[in-house]
């Protein structure tokens, strides 16, 4: 077996783990499931691949993201404003933006909801991000449930207007809501 075939073999088991195992507590101490996720597959021959799960906690979304088969390095990732992956990632669209907000410099109140900024791969390739975004929700306008989780090939600058400065769209995974 190949190291990289056993890195990705571990990461899935991790993975698996993570999603059965994984909760946060509650503002009473309790604990909640997570209320959605989005499993992310490669777009053009990337090979990444991994999972995103949003966690409701008050005004709070709580995003969680793991992933594999990425370059090194940084690389930009964002809450798409339509529910598609098609015409390889084209189809979901630019960054969600319920509050019609341009970028701003990274995950302040002048950047659009959907722009969670960079998550940054190791030398095998994976990569974790945890977030607790204001903007977004599980419910109403500011909601993820049906949108896409993608990300991209570059470094997302926090400057420019968009995805574009991101590069190529590399991963995309529809969000659905979990059952409790």
């Amino acid at each position: 077996m190949s190291e990289k075939s056993l890195v990705a073999g571990l990461f899935g088991v991790f993975l698996l783990l993570a999603a059965g195992c994984h909760e946060v507590a509650g503002e009473e101490g309790g604990q909640v499931s997570p209320g959605a996720a989005g499993d992310v597959a490669p777009l053009g021959g990337s090979g990444v691949s991994g999972r995103a799960t949003f966690y409701q906690q008050g005004d709070i979304l709580l995003v969680t993201i793991d992933l594999m088969g990425l370059a090194p390095g940084p690389h930009g990732v964002a809450v798409d404003e339509h529910g598609s992956c098609g015409d390889h990632g084209g189809a979901a669209g630019g960054y969600f933006k319920p509050a019609g907000q341009d970028d701003g410099p990274g995950m302040g109140k002048h950047s659009p909801a959907g722009d969670l900024g960079n998550i940054v791969a190791d030398g095998n390739g994976m990569a974790h991000l945890q977030v607790e975004d204001h903007g977004l929700s599980l419910d109403g306008p500011d909601s993820v449930v049906g949108l896409t989780l993608v990300v991209y090939a570059d470094q997302d600058d926090l400057k420019s207007q968009g995805p574009g400065a991101s590069g190529a769209r590399i991963g995309c995974g529809m969000i659905y809501r979990m059952e409790p």
